[in-house]
């Protein structure tokens, strides 16, 4: 139980930092768009340089932003993929050897209910964060390729995060579902 809640409480901490890091990116995309606001309405025509490296500095956050949501995507998928083995694990063990009453395995998956709330929220969060990004234009070669790799991580969450859900709703079964409060 103690790998579980470990492991689990290292995803959560994954789970917290994605979403400050799509909370800077939202940030970055609305002080680029004001700029490129200003830029075009400003009386003077803008030079297609200036907008070139207004969006390419964009592209460049994208690309971090990826790079960095990759790397937390990983923690997510180990930590959750540690804990809930560890805690399937324990609940074989005191059905099938211990043949122990399980109440106390059902207090602790409410505490794992809560958890699962938290990665729904932040799937659909993501979901939404991903078809933004999904729809931006394409203006320059920089920004298409970023634009590629941020949905990619994205993607790449969307997909533990339906693995991670299974699981849960396996252990879910096993327990004959959560525990009454």
């Amino acid at each position: 139980m103690i790998l579980s809640i470990e492991s689990l409480k290292l995803a959560t901490a994954a789970i917290e930092t994605m979403g400050e890091l799509v909370q800077n990116m939202a940030s970055s995309m609305q002080i680029t768009t004001e700029k490129i606001t200003a830029a075009v309405a400003d009386s003077k025509p803008t030079s297609p340089q200036t907008m070139k490296v207004l969006i390419d500095g964009f592209a460049r956050d994208l690309h971090d932003f990826a790079v960095q949501f990759r790397r937390e995507v990983i923690s997510f998928s180990s930590g959750t993929d540690t804990g809930l083995a560890a805690l399937e694990r324990v609940i074989d063990f005191q059905m099938g050897e211990l043949h122990s009453d399980v109440a106390s395995l059902r207090a602790a998956y409410g505490e794992v209910s809560k958890y699962t709330s938290n990665i729904r929220d932040t799937r659909d969060l993501i979901r939404q964060f991903r078809d933004t990004i999904s729809d931006l234009p394409s203006f320059t070669g920089p920004l298409r390729i970023s634009k590629g790799q941020v949905v990619d991580s994205l993607d790449q969450f969307q997909a533990t995060v339906a693995i991670t859900l299974d699981r849960l709703e396996t252990i879910d079964r096993k327990l004959g579902g959560p525990a009454a409060s």
